[in-house]
Order: structure tokens, then C-alpha cells, then sequence
């Protein structure tokens, strides 16, 4: 991992469109396509808008899954997350929500919101004894 990023961290890629349509799920990927795409000397301006994208969304945080949650057991058969928050070194905005989901551990179904939070924390009160797999996602306001 360099500064916070690791190869393997799971990517939400937003570019996309035309001919250059990226579904790319990890740095790593990401970061390869866009260097193969520059190291092409059939590079175009529209290929180098996309590489740039590419690399954008990895260098300020817009495409990358929140990786720090840490969970813990709370009395009562609740669960508290804790996260840190994500790095925004563009001059985007700042982070003003979080949303927290769940879906049943090892599941392919959906992530369900729980709730919407404003601070780094956030507890799970239904847990119950289920087993749970969550995902915290964030809004900036420019």
C-alpha cells in the first residue's frame, strides 16, 4: 500500500462512455489500463481524457471504496462502525454524510441501507444475531 492506496483496493469506476467504457474493479487495474492507454502511440485526445480519468478518480478518492470501517460488538447484539474519513486532497468538497449498509454475510444480494449519519461512527441496533457484511459510502458537498 502507498499513502492510504493499495493495488487491490476495489474501485467504483465512473469513467465511462463511448468506445473507452472502463468496468475496472481494482486499483491496480485501473492504473494499468490508463498507463497502456498513454504508452499506445495510436493514443488520440479522447483516449488521453480517459486515462486522465482513470487516474483522477484513484489520485482524489471519488472512485475508491471506503476501506477503513472497523466493526465491534456492543451490548445488546448491536454492532458499532467505525471508519475514518476518506482523504479529498482535490478541492472537491467535504464529506457531510455517510450511509451505512448491510446485506447478509457472504450473500449476493443487495446492500440495504440502515441509516445516514453525519459523524465517523454509526450503531447497528438490529443487528441482532445475524451475520452481516456492511458498506459505508459518503457525500461530499462542494
Amino acid at each position: 500500500c502507498r499513502h492510504r492506496v493499495c493495488d487491490d483496493q476495489e474501485v467504483d469506476s465512473s469513467c465511462s462512455g463511448g468506445p473507452h467504457h472502463h468496468t475496472l474493479t481494482t486499483v491496480s487495474a485501473s492504473l494499468a489500463t490508463a498507463d497502456a492507454i498513454l504508452a499506445n502511440p495510436a493514443r488520440n485526445r479522447d483516449t488521453c481524457k480517459s486515462a486522465r480519468c482513470l487516474a483522477r478518480e484513484i489520485n482524489n478518492g471519488h472512485g475508491l471504496h471506503h476501506t477503513s470501517l472497523r466493526l465491534s460488538k456492543e451490548p445488546g447484539k448491536k454492532v458499532r462502525l467505525n471508519w475514518d474519513s476518506p482523504v479529498m486532497d482535490d478541492g472537491s468538497g467535504d464529506t457531510n454524510s455517510y450511509s451505512v449498509w448491510r446485506r447478509p454475510l457472504n450473500a449476493d444480494a443487495e446492500f440495504v441501507a440502515i441509516g445516514i449519519t453525519s459523524g465517523l461512527t454509526f450503531l447497528d441496533a438490529t443487528a441482532g444475531t445475524g451475520a452481516w457484511e456492511y458498506e459505508v459510502t459518503f457525500a461530499i458537498e462542494p
